[in-house]
């Protein structure tokens, strides 16, 4: 296995191209710039093409442990960096005037696609797809069946990767508008994918044979058997796979229990205002 063994799908990289280059001509058009916002999407990016691009996408297909690396990297890792970019106006600007003026109608509030990604954007559906997806390609006959450089593997990565945008969409929103979740909604939203991670995550780690043919019979690229490499790949999902989530819900609690603070330290000061007024009086 070699670092430097880099595979440069054209498609991964014309995407990215693609999304990077409107991206960077919107931002230029918008006034208001945010350069921490500009570096998260880039990240973002840099994240899909570390995922599809370098040695973890090109051993994806002979190592377990590497391929649970690239899905969460295109779930949990470059999607949330995506939306805190606020990609949609930068995007829209970044377009020729009249293509801008001819998207802008497609994705009107009224338009069949707006439609369509309200409904995918609903917490519920987004929950739902999102945790039903990733439960879906690892069951052992599908995923044995994305491998290889095949439309079922590029299917399973398309899939990983649009429902996990629309997984974060409620929480991270890609204009800065309004939340779809309450904070304290949003750590019971969040806790679902978590007890998700972790029981397919302690499945994988603890089990005493392959379940995947396709890494049995792979070839041997490390000391690591087949049972070690699965086992690796399951506590990768598990341990760093579910801190995110963890993160995500330590962080939410944090400025839940903050602004209730906040709110009871205002409500004191108000208490305090006609006492203070009455001294005033008696001196």
């Amino acid at each position: 296995m070699s670092l430097t063994a880099w595979t440069w799908d054209p498609a991964v990289l014309l995407g990215i191209a693609v999304a990077g280059g409107l991206y960077a001509r919107g931002w230029r058009h918008l006034k208001r710039r945010s350069t921490s916002r500009a570096v998260l999407f880039a990240s973002g990016l840099g994240l899909v093409l570390l995922a599809l691009c370098s040695p973890i996408g090109t051993y994806d297909q002979d190592l377990f442990s590497l391929h649970m690396v690239e899905h969460l990297l295109l779930t949990i890792g470059a999607p949330p960096l995506l939306l805190l970019g606020k990609p949609l106006l930068p995007w829209l600007w970044g377009l020729p005037q009249q293509e801008r003026r001819g998207v802008a109608k497609l994705i009107g509030p009224t338009s069949l696609a707006a439609q369509l990604g309200t409904l995918l954007a609903d917490p519920k559906v987004a929950l739902t797809l999102y945790v039903s997806t990733f439960a879906f390609w690892h069951v052992p006959t599908l995923y044995d069946a994305a491998q290889g450089q095949s439309l079922v593997h590029y299917l399973e990565h398309l899939t990983f990767f649009v429902t996990a945008i629309f997984f974060w969409w409620p929480v991270i929103h890609p204009t800065g508008g309004t939340r779809s979740l309450s904070k304290v909604a949003s750590i019971g939203y969040f806790s679902v994918p978590m007890f998700e991670s972790t029981l397919i995550g302690a499945l994988l780690t603890f089990a005493n044979r392959a379940f995947y043919a396709t890494y049995a019979q792979a070839p041997r690229l490390s000391s690591l058997s087949a049972v070690d490499d699965q086992q690796l790949a399951g506590l990768i999902m598990w341990i760093p796979g579910g801190l995110v989530y963890v993160a995500a819900i330590l962080g939410l609690l944090a400025s839940v229990l903050r602004e209730e603070d906040e709110l009871a330290d205002a409500d004191l000061r108000r208490a305090q205002v006609p006492e203070d007024r009455r001294n005033l009086v008696l001196d």
